[in-house]
């Protein structure tokens, strides 16, 4: 395997056994969206084993990794299913895809344009999942006026730590952060390839904590970080065209 999608897949490894770990904290809470609590229990279980196999069979027995990813994907679908919908949206978005192009991988594996073209494409979706959002909150004049934290700040709907809502309801304070976040997503793009590796990966990992103390989006952090060596590969690809 290329280096970059050994990297990802340990990443993603880590990001699903945080997620599995949370599940089986909340059991009591989500037990209700499936038939059981017994059922539940048996999924995670299985889910679990299957993750911390998966840098073994990486490292040995490549040949039975696309049953192992499989076999996640369908319990994935399935928690899907249950839920209505993803648990925690944009991070189950990311991980599954993710899941889905490993197993691809993994699947074809002396196929390297098979591989190259999902680096490809989980690539281009991890910078459109920066872009895109930052295109909305250009258009958007709460966004753009630095208004959208003020007012999230003050909304019952979000429990932010005290500390954090008195910065965001001072206007300056949220302006600044309000347009460091529109700028950071709409020149993603360009960031990707002006700015070494280390200072970038640091920025984001700041900036989806930043998230996380807002909005609780706990899993988007190691979500997102699973996706970083396909942009670090996808960087590498495009220089070496013109080199």
């Amino acid at each position: 395997m290329l280096e970059h999608i050994e990297l990802s897949l340990l990443l993603l490894s880590f990001a699903f056994l945080l997620q599995t770990i949370e599940y089986f904290y909340l059991l009591k809470k989500i037990s209700f969206f499936f038939n059981s609590e017994k059922n539940i229990k048996i999924t995670l279980t299985a889910r679990l084993i299957l993750i911390l196999v998966i840098p073994i069979l990486l490292l040995h027995f490549s040949f039975l990794l696309p049953f192992a990813l499989a076999t996640l994907i369908i319990i994935q679908f399935y928690f899907f299913n249950s839920f209505n919908g993803p648990f925690n949206g944009g991070s189950d978005y990311i991980s599954t895809l993710l899941l889905l192009g490993h197993f691809i991988m993994s699947a074809f594996l002396m196929n390297l344009k098979v591989i190259h073209f999902v680096s490809l494409y989980i690539a281009i979706q991890t910078v459109l999942s920066y872009f895109l959002p930052g295109i909305y909150k250009l258009l958007n004049q709460s966004w753009r006026t630095g208004l959208a934290l003020n007012n999230i700040a003050l909304s019952p709907n979000f429990s932010i730590p005290i500390n954090l809502k008195t910065i965001l309801t001072k206007p300056i304070l949220s302006k600044i952060i309000c347009k460091s976040i529109v700028l950071l997503e709409v020149f993603f793009p360009l960031l990707l390839f002006i700015l070494p590796k280390w200072p970038l990966i640091i920025g984001l990992i700041i900036f989806h904590f930043i998230n996380f103390l807002i909005f609780g989006l706990n899993r988007f952090i190691f979500a997102w970080i699973a996706a970083y060596p396909f942009l670090f590969w996808f960087k590498d690809f495009v220089l070496s065209q013109y080199n």
